[in-house]
């Protein structure tokens, strides 16, 4: 925030000076450089009106690109802090992973309790799509008798059926979860996630900062003429907006990289944090490109 207030500082000691400078020219015919001191042109040449463009246009327009790409990666990393990391499927899962579970093969030792029967139309109850059963399990090398209560199989189990059962034998009291085997191995070793809904969240974010980039960091940064970016970026209304945003976004992470919940005006900028920085650079790049006709 000190940026855009030394700016506007800047910008009201330069007009201010240039109308006294005008002002003596007009009334004594003399040059101002000419009639103060040493320390006054100093402070004149320190305040003065910022140049609307200076420098080569093609470092202007690099820059511009630089930061829509920090701007983009901020917003995606505001997007992403709120997705902490897979829950576990159950309770019984996450106690049996604390308690050292492990997958085991076993054999349905009892008749099955049928607890409920899925249908896939709900108008007709003859198609059934799976069970929901409560099942007494004989493991191979471990306990003879496991409970594995609300167990969903998608044929109806019956007695002497092999099942693979996550497990915890030094506390076979919490029961047996059932279910595929490279599932229950990812569960043995922590893993909640779904591989194809990991392997899409990780390469979804690269693929929206690319397209973004794209879309808006290019448009914006190389079509816009190099002095409207100067202007742009020696504006004091511009960085204070820019300021905002920035202060909106930092304010809105926050209780995600403090790993804590977003109460009253932090949940209204954790809401807006994904999206305020690239808006606002989108109003201001729309500025620019406004102005062009003008400045031709």
């Amino acid at each position: 925030m000190a940026r855009p207030v030394l700016l506007l500082v800047c910008r009201r000691e330069g007009r201010r000076l240039h109308r006294k400078r005008l002002h003596h020219h007009s009334t004594a015919g003399v040059p101002l450089d000419k009639d103060l001191s040493r320390q006054a042109r100093r402070r004149q040449e320190r305040f003065a009106e910022l140049p609307s463009y200076s420098g080569p246009e093609g470092w202007v327009k690099a820059r511009q690109v630089a930061i829509w790409t920090l701007v983009l990666l901020c917003s995606l990393t505001a997007a992403t802090s709120s997705f902490g990391p897979p829950e576990p499927p159950g309770t019984q899962v996450a106690a049996l992973h604390a308690a050292g579970a492990r997958v085991s093969t076993a054999t349905i030792a009892e008749k099955p309790r049928i607890t409920h029967r899925h249908h896939g139309d709900e108008d007709d109850e003859r198609i059934v799509t799976g069970y929901t059963a409560d099942l007494v399990l004989s493991v191979h090398g471990g306990s003879d008798r496991l409970t594995a209560p609300d167990t969903y199989t998608p044929r109806e189990p019956h007695t002497g059926q092999e099942v693979a059962v996550l497990w915890a034998p030094d506390d076979p009291s919490l029961g047996g979860h059932v279910g595929g085997r490279q599932e229950l191995l990812r569960y043995a070793a922590g893993d909640w996630g779904d591989p194809v809904t990991d392997t899409v969240m990780q390469w979804l974010p690269w693929v929206l900062f690319v397209i973004g980039v794209l879309a808006l960091g290019l448009p914006f940064s190389l079509i816009p003429y190099g002095k409207l970016l100067r202007q742009l970026a020696w504006s004091p209304l511009a960085q204070t907006a820019h300021a905002a945003a920035a202060l909106v976004l930092a304010v809105g992470v926050t209780p995600d990289l403090a790993g804590c919940s977003a109460t009253g005006m932090a949940a209204v900028c954790s809401a807006l944090a994904p999206f305020v920085l690239p808006v606002t650079y989108f109003c201001t790049g729309g500025w620019a490109l406004s102005r062009m006709p003008s400045v031709e």
